[in-house]
């Protein structure tokens, strides 16, 4: 694996263990994690606009945990004409509401796109 596979790899990880996080964790974070422009679930979207559509999720689903499935991840990546790396895999989710005695689990496929922004990696597209 190459040391750009690698560091998305670990990208990845480390979003999926912040989404697990406490909302006002999270929430201070998602800005960083983006790129300015992102192609969300096949529209185009600013970072504010993706941003905003994941803190109404937050509200909703306060508590969550989000586990990858071991085995399920692939990451491949081109370094020319940018650095970018497509990672898709399997994650095992559960997320819990108790002011709306609510909850709820599952698996879901996910693809993101992600890219080298200075020394950082960026969230370019997500599925």
């Amino acid at each position: 694996m190459s040391d750009l596979s690698q560091r998305a790899t670990s990208f990845i990880v480390e979003v999926f263990r912040e989404w697990s996080q406490p909302n006002d964790f999270v929430s201070r974070r998602f800005g960083d994690l983006y790129s300015e422009r992102v192609t969300y679930y096949n529209m185009v979207k600013s970072r504010d606009e993706v941003v905003a559509d994941k803190l109404g999720f937050l509200n909703r689903w306060p508590e969550r945990s989000y586990q990858l499935r071991s085995g399920s991840l692939s990451v491949r990546c081109d370094r020319l004409p940018w650095s970018q790396c497509r990672i898709e895999g399997i994650v095992d989710w559960r997320v819990k509401s108790q002011e709306r005695r609510s909850e709820s689990s599952g698996s879901a496929s996910f693809f993101y796109v992600v890219g080298l922004e200075g020394t950082s990696f960026k969230i370019l597209a997500e599925t």
